[in-house]
């Protein structure tokens, strides 16, 4: 059994304008589904602490590294800068509304040769508690964050 999930967090609108693409990134926690050959299916979740304002994508990488082996993981699972991404997000404020595009994103990879990781079903639709998370369990309201994930299960979406 193998596994890769492929990750994306952008705050289009600090990258296009500032070149900061983790900037207003509210996001402190990561979860995904972890099937170990054999094993029984367990939902996972990953204490990345902060990672915005001047943050890097290899800064963001190195959060989910520790996290990783924080939960015993690291010799399972691996994680790794992948390919660039560019978003786009559309911001409406008082009637007017502008477009923002940055081609800043990196992918976070998380890799397993032993394991299914999944935050997807067959169908592609989301599992329940799987994805991005804050520790307060409120979403602050921002403007232009942007956020995937996609794995390899067979749905169509990697």
């Amino acid at each position: 059994m193998t596994g890769i999930l492929q990750i994306e967090i952008m705050d289009v609108y600090n990258g296009d304008l500032y070149g900061q693409p983790l900037s207003k990134n509210p996001f402190d926690q990561f979860s995904f589904y972890y099937t170990p050959d054999g094993g029984n299916t367990r939902l996972v979740t990953l204490e990345l602490g902060t990672v915005n304002g001047d943050a890097t994508y290899a800064d963001l990488l190195n959060a989910f590294q520790k996290a990783i082996a924080a939960k015993s993981l690291n010799s399972v699972i691996t994680a790794e800068l992948g390919g660039s991404f560019t978003e786009r997000c559309y911001i409406s404020t008082y009637g007017y509304g502008q477009q923002y595009e940055c081609d800043l994103g990196r992918y976070i990879v998380l890799k397993s040769t032993s394991a299914t990781i999944a935050v997807k079903n067959m169908d592609n639709m989301g599992l329940p508690n799987a994805g991005w998370y804050v520790s307060t369990g409120v979403i602050p309201i921002l403007g232009g964050i942007v956020w995937d994930m996609m794995n390899d299960n067979g749905a169509g979406n990697y």
